[in-house]
């Protein structure tokens, strides 16, 4: 993508993402109401099953653990579908999967493209819930595909245009020069890069 190897940032954010949440796990819990006169309401948080993740090309590593590392905590199963563009990233992670030792079956990694590998994890009846960061075409197609099977959870994160507002009283030196590295940025491909 044109990043020069010292700007390479993910590979930290990506350890950060994991430690979070595995210190995170006893936070789950359910919760207690007393709405009702004369009973006590509970709710039970449960793991969906099987979690789809579907991540983009443009920075796969952090991408990688931003999605895996909550569903598994919660005591989820995950499929991860690369991007057709950038496989390799998450083959070397998927090495290290391998050998912490998870079980077979609990953390899945395929590569390939939106039609069949993308679409199949969308109409899957055993898949949940799916994570999906791409286009906002590919995504409506997702939730269409969710919501004719079995209404599975959907969370999108899609591409999308970010003005920039520079105040009165702001200093324009810092302003111009924050907002032009946000839109060169790994070469401009950050869906919130400034535009």
């Amino acid at each position: 993508m044109g990043r020069p190897v010292d700007d390479y940032f993910e590979g930290f954010a990506a350890a950060g993402n994991f430690d979070h949440y595995a210190e995170a796990w006893s936070q789950i819990q359910g919760t207690a109401s007393l709405n009702t006169p004369g009973y006590v309401t509970m709710t039970l948080r449960q793991p969906y099953g099987v979690v789809a993740a579907i991540i983009p090309w443009n920075v796969p590593v952090l991408f990688f653990s931003s999605k895996t590392a909550p569903a598994l905590i919660a005591g989820n199963t995950v499929v991860l579908k690369t991007s057709e563009k950038a496989p390799l990233a998450a083959a070397k992670v998927a090495e290290l999967v391998h050998k912490a030792g998870f079980p077979p079956g609990v953390f899945n990694i395929i590569h390939g493209h939106g039609l069949p590998s993308g679409a199949a994890l969308a109409a899957h009846i055993d898949v949940r819930a799916l994570s999906f960061t791409g286009s906002g075409r590919t995504g409506r197609l997702i939730q269409e595909t969710a919501a004719k099977t079995n209404l599975k959870k959907v969370i999108l994160e899609l591409g999308g245009k970010s003005p920039v507002i520079v105040f009165e009283d702001a200093d324009l030196e810092l302003a111009v020069k924050d907002t032009m590295r946000s839109v060169q940025f790994n070469s401009g491909q950050v869906c919130m890069a400034n535009s």
